[in-house]
């Protein structure tokens, strides 16, 4: 006991201090005008003026009061539920919010990672908890969420809290918080379709409510511009899409490296190796419905998601922590030793690194995929030798006769 508060104790002084280094460090290299923050405070900003940021000209001019020479896009393209999340920053000025925000993506990212350790139910836990912060500290997707100021390390909170809810049997609640994904519908859209396919197939009706519920409560607060977001998203989208399909760390990135400029070959590759991926999860989700628990669900579905969405960065990838802790749990479980299990998380960050310094030399970050697609491929390896997750019953054993000897 002792030693565990001594532990605690470490982790609670050196977090603030890790905190403060790197958003001085990651700010010295960021240009805040040119983050992807810096697109939804200014979006924020515009609706709190009273006016609509999916207006060509009120955003144009938005970015020329604020000194921005950098335009990402003709008008806000993300949710306007998005804008009120973002809001309450906007009463300070931009670079106050800017260091405040990247602030607390840090301490979600920790947060969640910590939330996902505590459904291990595994004794020597706390051992594995400071090599897990030094991979998860270095770890490439932590890294960009962090600089370029993206939303990916709240998504990632959203979904550690919805596991730890499923875990205790909150299910309601879990659904209301997985429902936050809906808040980046670029990449989120098939992780949540084939969380639903999940909850349908094993009967968590609860969770179901709380998901549809959160979801109707996002489409009201859209209403006022729900029209004007859905044309601003057809038209970024569809110009974003076609920049980026062929570069993005997924099966379609994949396809048209390996395809060139044959449109109709990458078309038939990409959309071939979703059907096969998302179809063959699907059968694993409803045929597996009673023995998944929520933690294995969620580390198989979200590589999956990332890999089969046509629209991917980076960054986005910081999803791959849940199932990356589900791997760890499961080495310490299979009695692999310290090291191994300790710097599964490091060794991750290490390949990520690797394929960044590929990419530069490709000039493109489609193998970043092979991230994503080896993280499922040892989630899968590693649900072999555990076919069953639910405890079974103990069955009363028949009291053996006693002969007189």
């Amino acid at each position: 006991m002792p030693r565990t508060r001594w532990l605690i104790l470490l982790v609670l002084l050196l977090t603030p201090v890790f905190i403060f280094i790197t958003v001085n460090y990651l700010a010295s290299f960021a240009i805040p005008q040119e983050s992807d923050f810096f697109v939804s405070w200014l979006g924020a900003y515009v609706v709190r003026i009273g006016q609509s940021p999916y207006q060509v000209a009120a955003w144009t001019a938005a970015y020329t009061t604020f000194h921005a020479d950098w335009f990402s896009a003709t008008s806000y393209w993300y949710p306007p539920h998005l804008a009120l999340l973002v809001a309450p920053l906007t009463l300070l000025a931009f670079n106050q919010a800017y260091g405040l925000w990247m602030v607390l993506l840090q301490i979600a990212i920790l947060t969640s990672l910590l939330l996902l350790m505590s459904s291990w139910k595994i004794a020597s836990a706390k051992r594995y908890l400071l090599p897990l912060m030094l991979g998860l500290a270095v770890f490439r997707p932590t890294l960009l969420s962090v600089r370029t100021g993206q939303l990916g390390g709240m998504l990632l909170l959203a979904v550690a809290l919805a596991i730890w809810c499923w875990e205790h049997d909150r299910w309601f609640l879990g659904g209301v918080f997985i429902a936050f994904l809906a808040f980046k519908t670029t990449f989120s859209v098939p992780i949540l379709l084939l969380v639903t396919l999940w909850l349908l197939a094993s009967r968590r009706w609860q969770a179901l409510l709380g998901l549809t519920l959160m979801a109707l409560a996002l489409t009201v607060i859209d209403l006022p511009y729900l029209g004007q977001w859905l044309t601003a998203l057809s038209t970024n989208d569809v110009g974003l899409l076609s920049i980026s399909v062929g570069i993005s760390p997924t099966i379609w990135g994949v396809a048209h490296t390996v395809c060139g400029l044959n449109q109709p070959c990458a078309t038939i590759l990409g959309g071939l190796g979703t059907i096969l991926l998302a179809g063959g999860l699907a059968i694993v989700l409803c045929r597996q419905r009673r023995q998944l628990r929520p933690l294995t669900a969620l580390s198989l579905i979200i590589p999956v998601g990332l890999l089969i969405v046509p629209y991917l960065w980076a960054y986005d990838q910081i999803l791959l922590v849940v199932p990356i802790t589900y791997i760890v749990q499961r080495l310490i479980e299979r009695r692999a030793p310290f090291m191994v299990s300790a710097l599964f998380f490091f060794a991750v960050s290490i390949l990520a690194i690797l394929l960044l310094m590929l990419a530069n030399t490709l000039q493109a970050d489609v193998w970043s995929a092979t991230l994503s697609a080896l993280i499922f491929g040892l989630v899968i390896w590693l649900m072999r030798f555990t076919p069953s997750e639910r405890p079974r019953p103990i069955l009363a054993q028949p009291i053996a006769s006693q002969t007189p000897t």
